[in-house]
């Protein structure tokens, strides 16, 4: 995806804006959104497992044949027949999972179950001697006062969450081609832009509450940019399989795509647009500074 986002002939060089470090630079797209042995498997326990395994599933069985249609839906500005092939939506699917955000908030999830757990097993004669059983070592008072005072870390492992982010691919997929989805096209003057989490997930309409947009959720757009000038809109609600974006709401698109980001911000040209408070318009530097006032909080 990223060569889409290149800004020379070749497409093999893309501009990077660093939102911790406010800084921006141009850089050859290998080195881009790469993180290094983020999708690597551990043999450990299994001398036979390939370590690359998964970084080549998602390479051979979802980016490849996705490459070809992603290119001719780019070159034609159009959807074939006006519809989303099932590879793009595998494609939209594993950017939605693979991704640091997604494997963390998974990690802590598992990790929040397993210390409630043994906050229980640590109070219940019954499952402390069951413990003790195979780790005859463990001090109770000891183990009660490292999870009261949260001092426990625990750490899942990376096998699990990374085999689990695989399986997951087949839910999303089971959601996306549900929704009505229409390619919307901005002016060369507008630029979209794309992150780390290309797929995001916004509230068609402001919504207050306690829950987050999800993909599943009515009332929500799901965004997938293709390109500067291209980009995926899906909804639960009727929507034109063409649209033109307006001005402010490129900027609006861009700031769901930032949203999204854990650092890194990837485009072809620095002179893209967000929105800011109070729906002002603004560039990458108003944005990162945003981000540097909420960081000091």
């Amino acid at each position: 995806m990223l060569k889409h986002f290149a800004h020379n002939e070749q497409q093999d060089q893309i501009f990077v804006v660093d939102l911790f470090s406010s800084n921006s630079f141009s850089t050859n797209i290998s080195n881009a959104a790469a993180e290094n042995h983020f999708n690597t498997l551990s043999d450990e326990y299994d001398e036979e497992l390939d370590p690359l395994a998964i970084e080549s599933f998602y390479q051979e069985a979802i980016e490849s044949p996705a490459a070809p249609i992603l290119q001719d839906i780019v070159d034609t500005q159009e959807l074939p027949n006006n519809q989303v092939p099932e590879e793009i939506f595998a494609l939209m699917a594993a950017a939605f999972v693979r991704v640091p955000r997604m494997i963390n908030a998974q990690n802590d999830f598992n990790a929040q179950i397993m210390k409630k757990a043994m906050w229980y097993m640590a109070r219940d004669d019954g499952m402390f001697e069951e413990i003790q059983r195979t780790h005859p070592n463990v001090n109770r008072e000891v183990l009660k006062q490292l999870i009261d005072e949260d001092l426990l870390e625990i750490k899942i492992d990376q096998n699990y969450l990374l085999s689990t982010a695989v399986s997951l691919i087949g839910k999303v997929l089971e959601i996306l081609p549900q929704r009505n989805w229409g390619l919307a096209k901005s002016t060369e003057d507008h630029k979209l832009i794309l992150s780390g989490a290309p797929l995001s997930c916004t509230w068609s309409t402001p919504t207050r509450g306690p829950y987050s947009p999800a993909l599943g959720i009515l009332n929500t757009t799901v965004i997938f940019p293709l390109c500067p000038q291209l980009c995926l809109l899906g909804t639960f609600e009727p929507i034109d399989s063409s649209i033109t974006i307006p001005q402010g709401d490129v900027a609006n698109i861009n700031t769901r795509t930032a949203s999204c980001s854990t650092r890194f911000l990837y485009a072809s040209g620095l002179d893209f647009q967000l929105e800011l408070p109070e729906s002002e318009i603004g560039n990458w530097e108003d944005y990162a500074k945003l981000i540097a006032k909420h960081q000091k909080k």
